[in-house]
Parts: structure tokens; C-alpha cells; sequence
């Protein structure tokens, strides 16, 4: 992933090179420079731009989804909240209380999957 001030940083650089290039195009080709570069570099800065495109969409979408999944997963956080709780005063005096504490379980979904093996790819 290119961050997005690093890609916008190479596009002015390859566009000021560009201008510096074509205002001196003769004496850099007497010099050996291909008289396709500046149409090369052109290309890149096309490249770029498209890319930098791509990801601002892809990255404007992330937020979206993030966005949207935030209602659903406050509502879906204060219903096992109240669970928790009904169940911390239901088993009060009973060995069950602890499988209605929130920190212990996510910590037990933690080491659960820090414990399953990877899965190689196909």
C-alpha cells in the first residue's frame, strides 16, 4: 500500500521532472537521454494517478462499511452487555458467574484463536 501524501508527493515530483525535462529536451538528448522519455515518464504519472484513484476509492469504501457496521456492532455489544449482566445476578453465587464476564471471555476468544493452527493457502 502507497500512503497517499508519499504517492501524491512522486506525482509532483514526475510532473516538475517532466517540465524540466521538455524545457531542456535538446541538451539532454545530445546528452543520451531517449527522446521517449518525457512520453515514459508521462505514462508513470498516469499510472500514479490512477493507482492513488483506486485506492482513495477502495479506501472511501472501508470507511463506508466501517461506518455502516458501527450501529450494528454497538447494538449487537449492549445486548450481550445485558446478558452479562442478567447472567452475573442469575449464577450470583454460582461457579457459572464468570462465564457471564465480557473481559474473560473475549480474553478466551483471544487465546482460542492464537492457539488454531494456520491453515496453509491453496
Amino acid at each position: 500500500m502507497i500512503y497517499l501524501p508519499t504517492i501524491e508527493g512522486a506525482i509532483l515530483k514526475i510532473e516538475s521532472l517532466k517540465q524540466f525535462i521538455t524545457a531542456n529536451q535538446p541538451l539532454l538528448e545530445e546528452e543520451g537521454m531517449a527522446s521517449t522519455f518525457p512520453a515514459q515518464l508521462a505514462t508513470h504519472k498516469t499510472s500514479f494517478e490512477l493507482k492513488n484513484k483506486d485506492q482513495s476509492e477502495y479506501m472511501k469504501q472501508l470507511k463506508t462499511l466501517t461506518d455502516d457496521n458501527k450501529a450494528h456492532y454497538d447494538e449487537l455489544y449492549d445486548y450481550i452487555s445485558k446478558v452479562a449482566n442478567k447472567g452475573k445476578l442469575l449464577f450470583k453465587e454460582s461457579r457459572f458467574k464468570d462465564e457471564y464476564n465480557i473481559t474473560k471471555n473475549l480474553g478466551k476468544m483471544r487465546i482460542f484463536k492464537q492457539a488454531q493452527p494456520a491453515t496453509p493457502k491453496p
